[in-house]
């Protein structure tokens, strides 16, 4: 099956349209039917915990009146295309919130990283995780930025992005529930003795620019792009990538989430732009960081570990110096994280354009012995931009 007939389905699937349209999809492709059956569950899922989150509306407006705060009623249409909200909507907006005391119960701690630490936990008897940001003083724009991206995030619906159910606003609980993913980071499986062929790499190497793309389309940045940053999904026997941890700007910023205590820091994959004095993030930025994860791909490895001090990291990749790509790499591949990683921000191609080549990789047997089965492109590279 091509992948974009499996992307096909999957849009149908998306818009409402599949049963009508492939009425037999179980009968001519169960797998790919089952997948979609897993998906469809999980999106109502997702909307029944949206609506019960919602149901905090009114005890939330309850304790604002008793307080003789000012409530008001707002409406949010479901996000279609790129959209900001007033200061007044902003303000008064309150359906994503909840009372940390009675409704979210903290479990077992899963991961900790530069801006939140990471808790298993329930939401209304669901099982759900809850980043509990580490920064819980704000000033008042701070937080409306922080209300403002939270409003955009719950309604994000793709495959290749964990799902949104809410925000706690109330200090000193400043946090996020999102959806449980119990197969951990990306990360994890490419430093672990899990076997993964370059059909499965490529698959994820697809999965993580799928959801990049769809961020950039509605115009988020991912900011913090790293194989920590994309947690597993398992559809059948197979993983699956999901991009967690994008957008919240201003958090990242006030919390120093570059940070380089420790080797899984971000520098190893902050694009050479970004070390310029009153740097300014954009879309390449993260297609940079989406080169260094493929890297991850193809090595398994940490980018510049090499560095005995952080600090040089910034400097070398000023000057231009990459990682080696590993010989072993599909020379189509090596030519796309050379092509996607490139000094200049304007050279680089968009996440879309790179998930189209991953997409027409073929497998094509060479005469290395090293390299039994790689994969090439018979496309143009310079045709990306």
């Amino acid at each position: 099956m091509l992948e974009k007939d499996r992307n096909c389905v999957f849009r149908l699937e998306r818009e409402g349209r599949l049963d009508k349209k492939e009425p037999n999809l179980k009968n001519k492709m169960p797998e790919l039917y089952a997948e979609v059956m897993i998906q469809r569950e999980k999106t109502t899922k997702h909307d029944q915990l949206t609506k019960e989150w919602g149901k905090c509306e009114h005890s939330k407006k309850k304790r604002q009146k008793q307080k003789g705060d000012k409530v008001e009623e707002i409406n949010f249409k479901p996000l279609t295309s790129p959209v900001t909200f007033s200061q007044e909507q902003i303000n008064i907006s309150t359906d994503m919130q909840a009372n940390p005391d009675e409704d979210l119960k903290y479990g077992r701690v899963l991961d900790e990283g530069g801006f939140g630490i990471v808790y298993a936990g329930t939401w209304h008897h669901s099982e759900v995780a809850i980043k509990k940001l580490k920064q819980q003083k704000m000033s008042e724009d701070a937080l409306s930025e922080l209300q403002q991206e939270a409003t955009v995030m719950t309604q994000l619906h793709n495959p290749h992005i964990i799902h949104f159910y809410g925000f706690c606003f109330d200090a000193p609980n400043y946090a996020i529930v999102m959806e449980y993913i119990a197969f951990g980071s990306l990360y994890d499986l490419l430093h672990s003795k899990e076997e993964v062929d370059w059909l499965a790499r490529i698959q994820l190497g697809i999965d993580v620019g799928a959801g990049l793309t769809y961020l950039h389309h509605q115009e988020i940045l991912h900011r913090d792009l790293k194989s920590l940053n994309v947690l597993l999904d398992q559809k059948g026997t197979t993983f699956r990538g999901k991009l967690t941890d994008f957008g919240l700007a201003k958090i990242k910023t006030d919390s120093k989430l570059t940070s380089t205590k420790t080797g899984k820091g971000t520098l190893s994959w902050m694009a050479p732009e970004l070390f310029a004095r009153r740097a300014i993030f954009g879309k390449a930025s993260d297609v940079y960081s989406y080169a260094v994860v493929l890297w991850e791909l193809a090595a398994r490895a940490v980018p510049f570990s090499d560095a005995h001090d952080p600090s040089l990291i910034p400097m070398w990749v000023e000057r231009g110096e990459r990682e080696d790509i590993p010989k072993e790499t599909p020379p189509s591949m090596a030519a796309l994280i050379e092509k996607c990683w490139v000094q200049r921000a304007e050279d680089r191609p968009s996440a879309e354009a790179v998930v189209e080549v991953l997409q027409e990789l073929n497998v094509e047997p060479e005469t290395t012995a090293d390299n039994p089965a790689l994969f090439s492109y018979r496309g143009n590279f310079s045709s990306m931009n």
